[in-house]
Order: structure tokens, then sequence, then C-alpha cells
């Protein structure tokens, strides 16, 4: 599942990942994410979303998303440097962390060490 604000991001994200076989769930806000999340009926490995938006930001996405799914993993990204988000406590030290401006390789390498983790990455 991608969830990010920026549309942009989001397509670039899902289609990339799309061109490599995965199925791609992107709702087109944090609220329809919550939606879909409650109405699926299989399992959702991984969530891929923004650390900074609006309403809900994506470590309380993550939350939320992780009451159903408990062993998903995350993979946040921001155009903030990690260091900065973990400083304002935003997320933790060591979460699974993907710098914006996203190129496809990069996101595909970093995708693939999420799902090779033995346990899930929380915020």
């Amino acid at each position: 599942m991608v969830v990010d604000d920026q549309p942009s991001i989001a397509n670039l994200v899902a289609d990339t990942l799309s061109a490599q076989g995965y199925e791609v769930l992107k709702p087109y806000s944090r609220e329809e994410a919550i939606l879909m999340i409650e109405s699926l009926d299989h399992e959702i490995h991984l969530l891929l979303t923004d650390v900074v938006m609006l309403k809900m930001n994506g470590k309380e996405l993550s939350e939320k998303v992780t009451e159903k799914y408990t062993n998903i993993k995350t993979l946040f990204m921001s155009g903030y440097p990690a260091d900065q988000i973990s400083n304002r406590g935003v997320l933790s030290k060591g979460v699974n962390y993907l710098q914006k401006l996203i190129r496809p390789n990069i996101l595909l390498r970093k995708v693939r060490q999420v799902f090779d983790e033995k346990s899930p990455s929380k915020p």
C-alpha cells in the first residue's frame, strides 16, 4: 500500500513497484487508506507512507494499519533527512526510511531489503 499526499510521488512509487510485479494498493488519501484497510479481507505486506502529511502523519497511519495487520512492514518516505525526523520525535531511529527524491532503482532495492528483514519496522 502506497500512501503519500503528493500524487506524483504516490504514482511514481506505485508504477515502479507494479512494473516489477508487486500488487499495489494506492488509496487517494489517508482516510481512504483506513477505509481500505478496514474492508480488505486479505493481508497487506508492506506500507509505504510519507512521514509528514496533514491530519495524520505516517507514524500514526502505520500504527493504525498495524492494529489489523500485525506482521506488516513499513517503509517511511520523506523529503526531510532521517536525522531531522528522528530528532523531532516523529520516528524512532533505525526504522525503514527512504529519502525523497526517489529513484526507482533505490526504491526497489529498499523494498527488497525491508521484505528480507525478519521482523516488522515499528515507528
